[in-house]
């Protein structure tokens, strides 16, 4: 029976058109959509500080109301072939039924008004007979919207809601169905001073501040507090149905954790698609979520076991990431939908858009010229990418400014290191000359002087230079010439030269005896210093040679030295 009720059920949905304003049971629809079409209509007036009033109509007995010859009226008025009006009217032909209570089971009777309880045709039949008789009173959405028998009524002033209401009570009740005084409540949103209440053929509708619709509560202030700390009660509710299995030490934490993804979360997560939940509001769930994890893994916060961890041994990520991933499986669902293809999004200037407002409101026909932009970049651009980019730059710059401090510390201590070496080589040079032994020659002193060969004029006496004496023709030291290379502590001190005698100076009579000489030895690195003078004696013939007084320390053909 229930295979044949849903092959007529579909049969029946290919001819019949139900009205938009119907929410349940239809196909791509659900109580989603009806949820947040109603908080983004009370969003709105409040952003506009307008008022909005709400009525939230509730049938008594909807389904076991619905007469039969009305129901056959409307099947038959929303085009419905013959035959299919005869298929449900076998269905319900001769219908019987029994009533068990604590006492006993009834004798059966029969059933000849409302529709089967628990049929799979029924949800359907009955949105056929609220369209029919809807279809004279009912808006556009979302000033009026219908889930079944759940009705929403809303306008912009009390005195219009009021009718509205009382069109509704007469459409219905003339028709077999009646509107429940005791579950009807009215809402005012952004309510000012002196709104007063509605009425409802003279008896007072209950007005409240805030009322579950479709299981969602909502607040005429627009807040969603309430509507968190009933989805962490809903949660617990859930948890505890099965916390025989979520408690049993005996299970994995992996079943654990898919027995609570599969009953509590869904309880949890119902209806917060249609919220801007803050941070507080978010901790709030995760809290509450974590501490039902501890309790099912047997863990207290006297373990020191951080929530990363239980997550992943539960395989439960965070409640905040599955919020926002609802929220986009359901936008992803709705744009999907075949009805949406004829809306157009226009993004104008606010002030712009009052000044339309009002021309529409006059009845002013406005002709506007749509461009098509281009999509949001959120859509296409993670928080994650962001949050990546921004630590990998911010971490250069620090590399960067490491380097740099590293760099001018180096250069600094390579200056310092720089100017004590010249300070020690300075100090270690003047130590060096101060300990050299100086030696004055005077003029006519003929036992220490040493008349050399005839020089070059361009020769450079200075001590160091290499020995290029005709006489000696040899690879001597000379004075201050230790390894070859020049004694920068003896060039210093330099050597007198003297002229000689105009007469030449042969070889036969010029006999020279030298001492060797020795270097100083020094364990600085600088140089080598000797003392270059005073260390050897140099023997002349008075008969062949002899220097000449006077003499000066520019160059010249013969030279004395000390």
């Amino acid at each position: 029976m229930k295979v044949w009720q849903r092959v007529v059920e579909a049969r029946l949905r290919k001819v019949v058109e139900i009205c938009e304003q119907q929410y349940g049971f239809m196909p791509r629809k659900s109580t989603t959509d009806a949820i947040f079409a109603l908080r983004i209509l009370m969003e709105k007036y409040r952003d506009g500080q307008k008022e909005l009033h709400c009525v939230f109509v509730d049938l008594e007995k909807a389904y076991d109301r619905v007469p039969r010859e009305e129901l056959w009226y409307c099947m038959r008025k929303s085009g419905v072939a013959e035959k299919y009006v005869r298929v449900v009217q076998d269905m319900y032909e001769r219908s019987r039924t029994v009533v068990r209570c604590a006492v006993g089971q009834t004798e059966e009777f029969n059933v000849e008004v409302g529709l089967h309880q628990g049929s799979a045709l029924s949800p359907f039949l009955f949105a056929i007979v609220m369209d029919q008789l809807s279809e004279e009173v009912r808006q556009e959405s979302p000033w009026t919207m219908m889930f079944a028998d759940d009705i929403v009524i809303c306008s912009e002033s009390r005195e219009q809601v009021e009718e509205n209401l009382e069109r509704w009570r007469f459409a219905l009740e003339r028709r077999g169905m009646k509107v429940s005084r005791s579950k009807t409540e009215y809402m005012c949103v952004n309510e000012r001073e002196g709104s007063g209440t509605v009425r409802l053929q003279g008896e007072e509708v209950k007005k409240v501040q805030e009322f579950k619709y479709l299981g969602s509560t909502v607040q005429s202030n627009g807040e969603c507090g309430k509507e968190v700390k009933k989805r962490v009660q809903a949660g617990w509710n859930g948890w505890r149905k099965v916390s025989g299995v979520l408690c049993d030490q005996k299970i994995s934490a992996r079943i654990k954790g898919k027995v609570y993804r599969t009953v509590v979360r869904p309880a949890m997560l119902y209806g917060l698609e249609t919220v801007s939940l803050r941070k507080r509001q978010e901790s709030e769930l995760e809290v509450a979520e974590l501490k039902m994890l501890r309790f099912s893994l047997g863990v207290t916060r006297l373990d020191r076991i951080r929530n990363e961890y239980i997550r992943g041994t539960a395989h439960v990520g965070r409640l905040g990431d599955k919020v926002r991933e609802t929220r986009l499986r359901w936008f992803g669902h709705v744009q999907r939908r075949d009805s949406t293809g004829d809306v157009v999004a226009i993004m104008i200037p606010e002030h712009k858009g009052r000044e339309l407002v009002l021309l529409l409101e006059r009845n002013v026909t406005v002709n506007m010229h749509i461009t098509i932009g281009t999509r949001n970049l959120q859509k296409y651009v993670s928080r994650t990418s962001v949050v990546f980019v921004s630590i990998s730059f911010i971490v250069l710059m620090i590399i960067s400014l490491g380097w740099l401090v590293f760099y001018y510390i180096q250069r600094f201590r390579y200056a310092n290191a720089r100017d004590r070496n010249q300070r020690r080589l300075g100090d270690a040079a003047k130590k060096a000359i101060s300990q050299l032994q100086v030696r004055t020659i005077r003029k006519g002193d003929q036992s220490s002087a040493e008349c050399l060969d005839e020089l070059p004029l361009d020769y450079d006496l200075a001590v160091g230079g290499v020995a290029l004496n005709a006489m000696v023709q040899s690879d001597d030291v000379l004075v201050g010439d230790v390894t070859g290379g020049r004694d920068l502590g003896v060039r210093m001190v330099g050597l007198p030269q003297v002229l000689l005698d105009s007469e030449p100076i042969t070889e036969d009579t010029l006999l020279t005896e030298r001492s060797e000489l020795q270097p100083i030895a020094s364990s600085s690195s600088e140089a080598s210093l000797t003392a270059g003078v005073g260390q050897y004696d140099v023997a002349t013939p008075t008969d062949t040679a002899k220097c000449l007084p006077g003499s000066s320390l520019g160059h010249s053909n013969h030279g004395c030295t000390d």
